[in-house]
């Protein structure tokens, strides 16, 4: 004991006198003397000072159990010591990195310390799924199929594509020369045959001929005296050689105008005269071409430096008298090196 101002104290526990008599060793409110001499801060019943500050050391994360003891990473303070928050698990036995394990999304620790998924696998929520696009389909474990192409489980388990069909991107698709025309879901359509020649709708007709579908696209064959003549191969054999009047004997042969087709040939109109039925460059004899008479039946009389040199009086004079090939008449080749040239005062002939 020591007498401060005539009172016997102690000084270890004195907090009016705490390690020496007088004001300057009184403790601060809220402050006791801690039986050392010193002046400490005074917590309550539950509490402990830890560096100056009233802690619990059941629950306080940086004080747990102990002053200065900290949980890790993951970790909660609980009844003094440091656990594992509620999905997590310190699965490498790592004190220093606490609970570093995700059991709600760690692959190699799905659901618990070790619980590995496997191929094709990832964790969610604590339990391993299957990744998009794959499946167990079979009684092994694991996500062992690929839904996203394989035919027999296309898009799910089970799901098989049909015949013609195969799975692409999880759904079943038709192969290369099919297709579904009727919306039923299944590739019936061979776009191979004259049905649906290259597409749905698209039938190859056989008018006035046969019509194969080949690669995809219509094929006519004709009959005698019919033909293809508008490149339209859906349509078939749409033009008669025989009665067609633009396309008369042959596609593109045009009769002159006042002239009919008639067992593919031109003809001359039966009410004109065969002036009517001239074709370019051409001035008919009329006297010669007889009314309702065919073509050629007329004579023609070629306009100057044309000619007939192919006896088809139906393209008329067709012939330029002006080339080396016919030069001045019909078949008169111009012999090398020279050509047709005009030699002056409208007369043409054969010249270096």
């Amino acid at each position: 004991m020591t007498a401060c101002s005539g009172v016997c104290v102690d000084l270890d526990t004195d907090r009016a006198n705490c390690g020496g008599c007088g004001l300057a060793f009184a403790c601060a409110d809220g402050q006791v003397c801690n039986g050392l001499g010193a002046c400490t801060l005074s917590c309550q019943l539950g509490l402990n000072n830890c560096s100056g500050t009233c802690v619990d050391r059941q629950t306080d994360e940086a004080n747990c159990g102990a002053c200065g003891t900290n949980c890790q990473e993951m970790q909660t303070c609980t009844t003094g010591a440091c656990t594992c928050e509620p999905g997590f698990d310190d699965c490498d036995a790592l004190t220093s990195n606490g609970c570093e394990a995700n059991l709600v999304a760690d692959d190699s620790n799905c659901g618990g310390c070790g619980l590995a998924c496997a191929a094709n696998e990832t964790c969610n929520g604590g339990s391993c799924v299957c990744d998009p696009g794959f499946a167990d389909c079979t009684a092994a474990a694991g996500c062992e199929t690929n839904t996203i192409v394989d035919e027999a489980n296309c898009g799910g388990c089970n799901v098989t594509c049909g015949s013609q069909e195969f799975c692409d991107a999880s759904s079943c698709v038709c192969v290369y020369g099919w297709q579904d025309c009727d919306s039923n879901g299944t590739c019936e359509a061979d776009l191979n045959s004259a049905a649906a020649c290259g597409a749905c709708g698209v039938s190859c007709s056989a008018t006035n001929g046969l019509n194969f579908c080949i690669a995809q696209s219509c094929n006519p064959i004709c009959n005698t005296g019919f033909d293809d003549c508008d490149a339209n191969t859906a349509n078939g054999c749409e033009a008669n050689l025989d009665t067609d009047a633009t396309n008369c004997g042959g596609c593109g042969i045009t009769c002159p105008t006042g002239a009919v087709c008639s067992a593919g040939a031109c003809y001359c109109d039966n009410a004109t005269s065969g002036q009517l039925c001239a074709p370019s460059g051409v001035t008919w004899t009329s006297a010669l071409c007889d009314t309702g008479g065919t073509v050629t039946d007329c004579l023609p009389t070629c306009d100057a430096f044309l000619d007939d040199c192919n006896d088809d009086l139906v393209d008329g004079c067709e012939t330029d008298l002006r080339t080396t090939s016919n030069c001045t008449a019909c078949g008169n080749v111009c012999p090398g090196p020279q050509t047709c040239q005009d030699l002056g005062g409208g007369v043409w002939g054969c010249s270096n």
